[in-house]
């Protein structure tokens, strides 16, 4: 005599199910993962921000200043992509400079057409 067909389909069916739950399970923890990591490391839309980098332009149009002094950009890259205090500690060891970081943003006025920056991030000096 052979096994109930209930048995055999529940535990094939079984098997199954997980497997289909793979892919959704795994797409809901990127997300997680993406979502704690922008709320608790430093990231940008250049760097680990995920697909923002292809709705925004100022990655590399960023301005850094100590002390109102305008950082080369090369030397500042770091800290215009992803400005955190210690990247702004960083940059003062680098630079050889004390003072107040500040990281600024461009900001184009369309009516207008004027071109300002607007500070993002300020890092007084420890």
């Amino acid at each position: 005599m052979s096994a109930p067909r209930h048995q055999w389909f529940t535990s094939r069916s079984s098997g199954r199910q997980a497997f289909e739950f793979l892919a959704p399970t795994l797409l809901v923890v990127v997300a997680l993962a993406q979502w704690v990591a922008a709320e608790v490391v430093p990231v940008s839309p250049w760097i680990g921000g995920g697909f923002g980098m292809f709705a925004t332009v100022d990655g590399e149009d960023r301005v850094v200043t100590i002390d109102g002094l305008v950082v080369n950009p090369s030397t500042a890259k770091d800290h215009a992509a992803a400005p955190t205090a210690g990247s702004a500690e960083a940059l003062r060891q680098k630079t050889g400079r004390r003072g107040e970081v500040t990281a600024w943003t461009p900001v184009y006025e369309s009516k207008s057409g004027r071109l300002t920056f607007e500070p993002i991030t300020v890092h007084p000096e420890p």
